[in-house]
């Protein structure tokens, strides 16, 4: 009997469907979806996230200052991709690679969605392009506070830095939430976004031995970074 094949679906139809399990019942992820300059391109929330090391999106911009837009052009040999976390571009992170400890090492944590799905709290005004929103929680994208976090700054801490500008991949540039400072603009080597929760104090983060911890924000911030990190020869409490 011959098989009748459906067509794969497109990756785009696939950004739009939401998944409970990614999403936080104290956020207001839940159906809502960000929109770009193309109305057909519609992303859902999230607010869980993969931890992308201690410090920034990227070590380097690129060889030589390339400032390449990464997103486009990038031959893989000219960017940096280099993180100390247990996720990053292009990496393979495992019981060996995470030589401080699997116990001592963040896989995962939270992140709040953003709040502007269609630039109407921006609004058009206060945007270097012709369209601002939040991309932050949009699981499906690649940039700080959509599929991963870092432990530049402390749990809930200061402002995120990510990009303005470019359909679905800017942030709100007038953001009024306190608990969600951005500093819009930049390069890819300046962006970073801390782990933030609905929750009072802190944030949850799954570590590598599949044990989960409530972390206030107030820990330590080398502790911080230590465990962000997989193979920095410091395990937490050795300072």
């Amino acid at each position: 009997m011959e098989l009748q094949r459906k067509k794969p679906q497109s990756n785009i139809n696939v950004t739009q469907e939401e998944i409970p399990s990614y999403q936080c019942p104290s956020d207001d992820a839940a159906g809502r979806l960000v929109a770009t300059t193309n109305a057909s391109n519609l992303f859902s929330r999230s607010n869980y996230v993969v931890c992308f090391g201690s410090d920034k999106m990227l070590a380097d911009q690129g060889i030589s200052g390339s400032n390449e837009q990464i997103w486009r052009n990038h031959n893989g040999g000219s960017v940096d991709w280099t993180t100390d976390g247990a996720f990053g571009g292009e990496s393979k992170t495992n019981f060996e690679t995470m030589a401080d400890g699997s116990s001592n090492t963040a896989l995962l944590s939270e992140v709040l969605s953003g709040k502007d799905d269609d630039g109407t709290v921006s609004g058009e005004a206060n945007c270097p392009s012709t369209f601002c929103v939040d991309v932050r929680g949009v699981w499906s994208l690649f940039l700080p506070g959509t599929s991963w976090y870092s432990h530049f700054n402390a749990p809930n801490g200061a402002a995120d830095a990510g990009a303005v500008g470019g359909a679905g991949r800017s942030w709100a540039i007038n953001e009024t939430i306190p608990w969600m400072p951005v500093i819009p603009g930049g390069t890819y080597d300046e962006y970073h976004a801390a782990a933030r929760s609905a929750q009072l104090g802190g944030v949850v983060v799954a570590f590598g031995d599949g044990h989960v911890d409530f972390i206030t924000n107030e820990i330590d911030a080398d502790t911080w970074k230590n465990i962000g990190s997989t193979n920095d020869g410091l395990v937490v409490g050795e300072h």
